[in-house]
């Protein structure tokens, strides 16, 4: 149990080796079909601390019945990393949003992303992600709102929206985040994902266990 406290004081994030590790542990006890009260505690405070939804809980439990649990976890894998692309875009409309989609800006975010494990490609994928993103062709009068809102039909999985707010939240200074609520881009953003004010709080805690000197886009 001990070895399971020190994990979860671990700020796990989507793609940490560590997390698959963990849905792996979760597989294991949940594949024989039989699962005792001390399992199920554990079960259920590593979904809560993962950030782990109960239909994606079930789909863990289903792979792994089906032997099909290495597949299931490479597909995972492959699909965050995919989200990368939804990151740039959300992170050009911030800059557009603040009128400051320019090349400087855009090697900020480039090193901001190199500084995130989660977020990080080779610089030449990373360079190419961003530049399509800050250079997307937008219809004329196009709202920040709307193009949000695209990204989010991207993303049909509420983890998905949930992490790519953190690293929007990461982005802002610190001592700012417990002000979220006069963010304008935050505001939009969180009405374009649909998320709650009591998943907004919980990703302001996750933004702050980032490291303060991570290299943030201005």
């Amino acid at each position: 149990m001990q070895h399971v406290k020190n994990l979860l004081g671990g700020g796990l994030k989507p793609n940490d080796p560590r997390r698959f590790l963990v849905e792996a542990m979760i597989c294991s006890m949940t594949a024989d079909g039989s699962i005792d009260p001390r399992e199920q505690a554990v079960l259920e405070a590593l979904r809560i601390a993962l950030r782990i939804g109960p239909f994606e809980a079930e789909q863990i439990i289903r792979y792994a019945r089906a032997g099909q649990l290495g597949p299931y976890l490479d597909d995972r894998y492959l699909r965050i990393r995919n989200l990368i692309a939804a990151a740039c875009e959300i992170f050009a409309l911030r800059a557009l949003a603040s009128a400051i989609v320019a090349d400087d800006h855009r090697f900020e975010v480039r090193d901001f992303f190199a500084a995130i494990p989660d977020l990080k490609l080779t610089s030449d994928e990373l360079d190419a992600e961003l530049y399509r993103a800050f250079r997307r062709p937008r219809a004329p009068g196009a709202q920040v709102f709307g193009e949000l809102s695209r990204v989010a039909q991207s993303l049909p999985e509420p983890v998905d929206r949930y992490w790519m707010l953190v690293y929007t939240l990461v982005a802002e200074p610190p001592a700012t985040l417990a002000s979220w609520r006069v963010i304008p881009f935050l505001g939009v953003m969180q009405a374009a994902l649909q998320i709650t004010d009591t998943d907004m709080e919980l990703a302001v805690v996750d933004a702050l266990a980032f490291p303060a000197a991570i290299p943030r886009p201005c």
